[in-house]
């Protein structure tokens, strides 16, 4: 199961327009509804634009990138209440936005960590004649191999976990949420004054 991270948006009045409407009404679920489609849909954008920027490993590999921060955009929901709007965004990455992240191997004894071009955005078990090679240099580090004629290529490094570093750009800043918040807000404002 891919886990959620909830962000949850609590609407002031730190804004001309908030500062009015939360005023001027009694049951803020609808102002909260524009703040929180404004708000799912800036971040849709948000992850969108991060994705563009985030592929050094497959770069590196010569591989086609995966895709996945784009469709994880594409799972960004929300809900709205009276009390304000709470965002969901599926995925462990998000996590990175908070602080480093210690990855360790969940269902196997190693992480495998694509070393070629063919294993990325594969899954080791994706391939029937791999074999584990240590190292004989360096500092005897331990892959998954398979041999190709009298070759024997890496495809994956084996790990027993790595931290992967804080990465605040995955998600909209709080100065980008409440410009979000004010866009919603005029939106609903608009809605307001054409009726």
């Amino acid at each position: 199961m891919t886990p959620f991270i909830n962000v949850e948006i609590v609407v002031d009045d730190s804004t001309p327009v908030l500062q009015h409407l939360m005023q001027e009404l009694t049951d803020l679920t609808p102002l909260n509804e524009y703040i929180g489609s404004t708000a799912a849909e800036g971040t849709r954008l948000h992850i969108r634009s991060a994705a563009e920027s985030r592929h050094e490993t497959s770069a590196a590999l010569g591989a086609t990138p995966t895709g996945y921060l784009t469709k994880r955009a594409e799972l960004v929901s929300y809900t709205a209440s009276s009390a304000g709007v709470e965002l969901a965004v599926t995925g462990a990455i998000f996590r990175r936005v908070f602080g480093p992240v210690t990855i360790k191997p969940v269902a196997g004894k190693m992480l495998t960590i694509p070393w070629r071009a063919e294993a990325y955005g594969r899954r080791a078990r994706e391939f029937g004649d791999l074999f584990v090679y240590v190292s004989k240099r360096g500092k005897g580090l331990a892959f998954l191999a398979r041999r190709e004629g009298k070759t024997i290529q890496l495809y994956y490094l084996l790990k027993s976990m790595v931290v992967l570093q804080q990465d605040t750009g995955l998600l909209p800043t709080e100065e980008q949420y409440a410009q979000g918040a004010e866009i919603g807000a005029r939106g609903y404002l608009s809605k307001l004054l054409r009726n």
